[in-house]
């Protein structure tokens, strides 16, 4: 939802609905939970929202808003000692979409640990592309790379089958529906993925993933994601490379992502880039005959030390297909968490 500057009475209220909507299902949430037998095996229940100020200015054309971008609540337990469970609800986006199953739900799911290697996840899931970008929760990301903001949903039913070869490897075959073909009911997509470390410093999630497409042509991904860290300093490196199936030759189409971060203990700074270039695929996700680069810096500040509450200011650049002329972007904001169970 956006709320343009100088608010109105209708949208002020709009505002005040969701954060009275929010705190009356967290009101709900705690008084059914209270009394039920499961209540000592809730891990986390909170809400979190989003809430700040962002303007663009394109071509001499300045335009800036009030936002509240994110209202989600989050359920996160077990049932019995190896299956769990995780709801996360979001309230500013339609409750029902005919092509998206459970469009408000990001995730709904049961997992099953069945034994200390192996383990089996069904229900509503993250869709999972290789690389740190596309693997962060979308409230603690400002802007994205156009592969990963043009992708029609990062969630979709589906399930995931775990092996744990051991605490800092793991491999997962993931099986859902395809995001290229919400509405379909015979488009898919598989993807094996490893969550792994190369060295104490060398985090990786690589993966393979096949998509179909409405055309049944379908695409293939080849995706590198790597966070390196050196104390305070981390450097997340995203690579992508993307291929039509129906296709005779090796196409030039890929994404890449540079971030770069240092924590301090109250404070967070961080810069990020991408590029991402179609040359001539036109069932992609990235325009065809495109080329886009994006890039900005932020500052994060954590008042009590922790994610209750955040604080951000953040500027981007971002261009046209060609290259030729960018748009610069602010955003200035607040993210808070309103916990029940921790």
């Amino acid at each position: 939802m956006q709320i343009k500057c100088g608010w109105a009475d209708a949208e002020y209220g709009i505002f005040l609905y969701l954060c009275i909507t929010m705190k009356r299902l967290l009101a709900l949430a705690l008084l059914l939970i209270t009394f039920s037998p499961a209540f000592g095996q809730i891990k986390q229940l909170y809400g979190e929202a989003r809430l700040g100020f962002g303007a663009t200015e394109d071509g001499g054309q300045f335009t800036g808003r009030l936002l509240a971008e994110y209202v989600n609540l989050v359920l996160d337990g077990n049932i019995g000692p190896n299956l769990s469970f995780y709801w996360k609800q979001r309230f500013t986006k339609p409750l029902y979409n005919p092509d998206i199953p459970l469009n408000a739900t990001d995730q709904l799911w049961l997992r099953w640990d069945f034994s200390s290697h192996w383990a089996v996840q069904g229900g509503k899931i993250p869709v999972v592309v290789g690389g740190y970008e596309y693997d962060d929760s979308p409230i603690d990301l400002y802007y994205w790379s156009v592969f990963a903001d043009r992708m029609p949903d990062v969630y979709a039913l589906g399930a995931n089958l775990y092996s744990i070869i051991n605490p800092d490897q793991t491999l997962i075959f993931q099986f859902t529906q395809s995001p290229l073909g919400f509405g379909y009911n015979d488009l898919y997509h598989a993807a094996l993925i490893w969550y792994g470390k190369i060295a104490p410093w060398w985090n990786t999630i690589w993966s393979v993933n096949w998509m179909d497409d409405p055309s049944h042509s379908g695409w293939v991904t080849a995706a590198l994601g790597n966070r390196l860290e050196f104390g305070n300093f981390g450097v997340e490196a995203d690579a992508m490379y993307r291929a039509g199936l129906a296709r005779q030759y090796f196409p030039a189409d890929y994404s890449a992502v540079l971030k770069l971060e240092y924590k301090f203990p109250s404070v967070t700074i961080f810069a990020k880039g991408s590029y991402d270039l179609n040359k001539d695929y036109p069932e992609d996700i990235v325009p065809v005959n495109s080329r886009f680069l994006t890039g900005g810096a932020g500052l994060e500040f954590f008042p009590l030390k922790n994610d209750d509450i955040r604080l951000h200011a953040v500027y981007w650049l971002n261009s046209d297909a060609a290259l030729s002329n960018f748009g610069h972007n602010f955003n200035f904001g607040v993210t808070y968490r309103l916990r029940v169970v921790k």
